[in-house]
């Protein structure tokens, strides 16, 4: 595999379609890639793929129930005994549990972690240990009021801060002073152009910060060169060492060694469930409505927060298989507003529930359409392919159908696409994360589907 001394055997990531992001330049690169969830036990060696990205859906999880998920995957698959440096994908815009997640890691077998969070083809990078989105501080973003996952700050080093000070509250004495040393984070700001000769030098000045007793160092990046070099910098430590970065860390890594597999055409029409409220989404869809015939389906929230959502649900899995059945492009997606995000606590108030709880209901809710509409026992319809977006919507739609693992074959735009293992929709499944692709992207998809067939 050209541009990597080792493949890794395991990444770890903490949503789906993270996970998809980061693993898919292996599949360029000729490897078997797979990415595993609601997995108890470590595969079977003999038929296991060449990379393995374990997704442990822990970004929406409280603290502690993140810290003790990621415990729990490092020891079942050995990962500080088998591989001395780990790649951790984490959200580019630090929504989720990074910290409690370090923490797990750092406690149980790993020295050091080096943070890397840049994402330069989608606008995102760190700079003087603040982390930008298309130069404006992520604070003063859409992504500062997730509806799971909010952002209460633009610097990487307080919001990692505050995540390991809120889970070492939460955990017993004991382990409180095992990890108390787990808060010395040391912020490294770099300056100039990092090149891969001078990874050497950054790899010493890293082992000489863990020997003063740093256990987490925040690096700035901005660009692909900068990931590849702090990597190889942290390749080459006589330490076990997590690398957490983005999903564009492999693609700066690797040299693709054959083209994609193509994503296959298909006359029939496409399903959408689109969980992600972020405004970049809401236009991706709309381009669509606006260009191709297409049924867009807004679930009523008060429906699905109420004792009538299994019923509802039901109703709305017909709509779904009608449209699809007379060949129509079917996208249901959890809102029509994007400033819907910013009135959460009239939605809590309105309904009487948390803004978290509500988040997760929907969630459930759009996951389930899948299995009902495509895998129905008699009445079940053919598309040409499942669109998931969302991390959160598409790991739940996997369990919905009863899967434990996604074989990754291509990408399509920002779109990594593959299969479902072991499942009876034999349809291409592509997923994307909220925030990111051009605003023709679906459009697009469907433009290429269709074309000559």
């Amino acid at each position: 595999m050209k541009g990597l001394d080792q493949k890794p055997v395991f990444i770890i990531a903490d949503d789906f379609t993270g996970a998809n992001d980061i693993g898919v330049a292996f599949a360029h690169a000729g490897l078997c890639t797979e990415v595993l969830f609601n997995q108890v036990v470590p595969p079977d060696p003999d038929t296991c793929a060449d990379v393995s990205v374990l997704c442990t859906d822990s970004r929406d999880m409280a603290s502690e129930e993140a810290f003790e998920t990621t415990l729990h995957v490092n020891q079942i698959f050995q990962l500080a005994q088998c591989q001395q440096t780990l790649i951790k994908k984490a959200d580019s815009t630090l929504r989720g549990n990074i910290g409690s997640e370090l923490a797990a890691l750092l406690s149980d077998g790993y020295d050091l972690a080096i943070m890397a969070m840049a994402a330069p083809e989608a606008g995102r990078k760190t700079t003087g240990g603040i982390c930008y989105v298309n130069d404006v501080p992520l604070a003063e973003t859409e992504f500062a009021t997730d509806p799971k996952s909010p952002v209460s700050s633009s610097r990487v080093l307080d919001i990692v801060q505050a995540q390991i000070d809120s889970y070492l509250v939460q955990i017993d004495s004991t382990l409180t002073q095992i990890d108390s040393t787990l808060a010395d984070i040391h912020v490294y700001e770099c300056s100039g152009t990092y090149s891969d000769e001078s990874s050497i030098e950054l790899s010493g000045h890293f082992q000489r910060l863990h020997g003063l007793g740093k256990r987490i160092i925040i690096c700035d990046a901005e660009s692909a060169q900068d990931l590849r070099c702090l990597y190889l910098a942290a390749e080459q430590l006589p330490l076990s060492c997590v690398f957490v970065t983005t999903g564009e860390l492999t693609p700066a890594l690797i040299t693709p060694e054959a083209p994609l597999p193509a994503l296959p055409r298909s006359s029939e029409p496409v399903l959408a469930i689109v969980g992600s409220m972020s405004e970049v989404t809401f236009h991706q869809v709309n381009t669509l409505l606006t260009s191709v015939p297409s049924v867009c389906i807004e679930p009523d929230i008060g429906l699905i927060v109420s004792d009538q959502a299994h019923r509802y649900l039901n109703q709305l899995a017909e709509q779904v298989r009608s449209a699809l059945s007379q060949g129509r492009h079917c996208i249901v997606r959890s809102c029509g507003n994007p400033q819907l995000r910013y009135q959460l606590d009239d939605l809590s108030q309105k309904y009487q529930l948390d803004s978290f709880l509500i988040a997760c209901r929907v969630r459930d809710f759009l996951a389930a359409i899948p299995d009902r509409v495509l895998n129905h026992p008699s009445e079940a319809v053919s598309v040409g392919s499942l669109i998931l977006c969302g991390g959160d919507i598409a790991v739940a739609s996997a369990r919905q159908m009863g899967r434990s693992a996604f074989s990754l074959h291509g990408m399509f735009r920002c779109m990594p696409w593959g299969y479902f293992t072991g499942s009876r929709l034999t349809c291409p499944v592509l997923t994307k994360a909220g925030g990111f692709g051009e605003e023709s992207v679906f459009l697009e998809l469907i433009q290429y589907l269709h074309k000559e067939v």
